[in-house]
């Protein structure tokens, strides 16, 4: 569990990722895309089909100081 943060501070977070969801899984996974987005890392996004690849990586880019171009 993430401690004592509220549903709807989650919820928020999670939305303000760019991701959707309230599990504890979810809020996890959007800390995890916070440390990284702004890092200028290479990333490999694994997972199996229809698991949201796409959209962790897209929320990756809207977070990264990358965002005003194009994503590729």
């Amino acid at each position: 569990s993430p401690g004592n943060i509220k549903p709807s501070e989650k919820a928020q977070f999670i939305q303000n990722t760019f991701m959707s969801g309230v599990a504890d899984q979810t809020f996890d996974l959007c800390k995890e895309i916070h440390k990284v987005a702004p890092t200028d890392a290479t990333l490999l996004v694994l997972g199996e089909t229809g698991t949201g690849k796409e959209v962790v990586a897209k929320s990756i880019h809207k977070l990264s100081l990358r965002a005003k171009g194009p994503f590729i």
